[in-house]
């Protein structure tokens, strides 16, 4: 996304300075952005199961997450996960250990900004949240909150609303000619998506995902977004095309273009291949 919007905020640059721009690259690589994009987030709110009469598969997605929780509540109390992600129930008694070991520097090493008492004291602030309930009224056999996960649900549901309908409309090899009219749901300026749109709704998805993957794992200075360690910049002010002349672009696109139209001419050879590859 960082990678798009530099190109986005440059074309933009080179519009209101009234410079040209070549249409064909950037909308080749707008185009595919945008679908990548409304495509991956379509996959995180999938919540149905393929199924067919001798299998059942499920899906990978925040909304089957939810649908997990929801179903195994009563076996995901307060204390079986701190039980299970071996963190100390009470974390006031921990505290005070690592106040404690102060006073002898060898056993600072196990003490830090992530130390045990500090991730249980947010672990339980996160399953408050998610139980409906505060620290005042915390119990061990606390659950995860049906309203509190129908809510998320149904936030989810509501933040992705437009870009569902794009991929099951326009993008889904599934599509029906009949859900392909758009008149039928919607007009289609209401399937219409910004660049401000994804960012809102990844911005979003990735606050809830991260809430999560905090509760679950204990990790609570996880960092799950991918952030690219080398030279962002390295050659990024040469052309794209280098010393390239236009003429030999040309020429590449030509070669090219009439590679693509013999594939549409069927002769028997083709067939005659097929048959002795299938046998």
């Amino acid at each position: 996304m960082s990678v798009y919007a530099l190109i986005n905020s440059s074309r933009n640059r080179l519009y209101k300075q009234k410079k040209p721009t070549n249409h064909i690259l950037f909308n080749f690589i707008s185009n595919n952005f945008f679908q990548c994009q409304l495509m991956g987030i379509r996959r995180i709110i999938d919540e149905y199961p393929l199924q067919s009469e001798n299998n059942k598969k499920d899906v990978y997605s925040l909304m089957s997450l939810f649908n997990d929780m929801k179903k195994n509540k009563d076996t995901a109390r307060r204390e079986l996960l701190f039980d299970f992600l071996q963190l100390p129930y009470d974390y006031n008694s921990e505290y005070k250990k690592e106040e404690q070991a102060m006073d002898f520097p060898d056993e600072l090493i196990h003490y830090g900004k992530s130390s045990k008492a500090h991730v249980s004291e947010h672990l339980h602030k996160l399953f408050d949240l998610m139980a409906g309930v505060n620290s005042f009224n915390r119990s061990k056999n606390d659950v995860f909150s049906e309203t509190v996960l129908e809510s998320f649900r149904k936030y989810l549901n509501e933040i992705t609303k437009k870009t569902k309908a794009i991929v099951d409309k326009e993008l889904a090899h599934a599509a029906t000619p009949k859900s392909r009219d758009l008149s039928v749901h919607h007009a289609k300026n209401d399937l219409k998506i910004t660049f401000s749109d994804i960012k809102e709704i990844q911005k979003n998805v990735s606050r809830i995902a991260a809430l999560l993957i905090n509760l679950l794992t204990g990790n609570v200075q996880l960092s799950f977004l991918p952030l690219y360690g080398g030279d962002k910049f390295y050659s990024i002010e040469h052309q794209l095309f280098g010393n390239i002349s236009k003429t030999e672009l040309g020429k590449m696109w030509d070669e090219f273009q009439n590679e693509v139209k013999e594939w549409s001419n069927w002769n028997s050879l083709c067939f005659d291949s097929i048959i002795k590859q299938t046998g």
